[in-house]
């Protein structure tokens, strides 16, 4: 069991961190879909805080001998989890900047052909001035 003390304390913590995923959502430093996995995690931590003997019985269901053991495993599984899901949106983002890149180049290089190509035409002109 969690001593009370401990209890109100986690759970002022889960509350202060709750507000500053929202805070950031707010602010549009954090997108919608990564705030709700932070919601629901949290949602999940203030479940465990309240209900302590879940864990445990999550534990055992698995065949986990200690709490700790399972809280352990539990936070591990998150990480991996949150990891391949960065590396995720890293690789969809590396796609998109390949690919602005690209259009870059591409606009540049048109841009250098209309100004060589405006450029000519400048140079005809002022040829066709000078031989009137």
């Amino acid at each position: 069991m969690i001593p009370d003390k401990l209890k109100v304390t986690m759970l002022i913590v889960i509350a202060l961190f709750f507000i500053g995923v929202l805070r950031l959502l707010k602010r549009h430093r954090l997108q919608l879909r990564y705030t709700l996995l932070w919601l629901f995690c949290t949602f999940l931590l203030f479940l465990l805080i309240l209900f302590p003997q879940a864990m445990t019985w999550i534990g055992r269901l698995v065949g986990i001998q200690t709490t700790m053991n399972t809280l352990y495993i539990f936070l591990i599984g998150f990480l991996i989890i949150l990891s391949l899901s960065l590396t995720s949106i890293v690789s969809i983002q590396m796609k998109e900047i390949k690919t602005l890149d690209q259009n870059i180049a591409l606009n540049e290089r048109r841009i250098r052909n209309l100004e060589e190509k405006l450029q000519i035409e400048d140079e005809a002109d002022k040829e066709e001035k000078g031989q009137l």
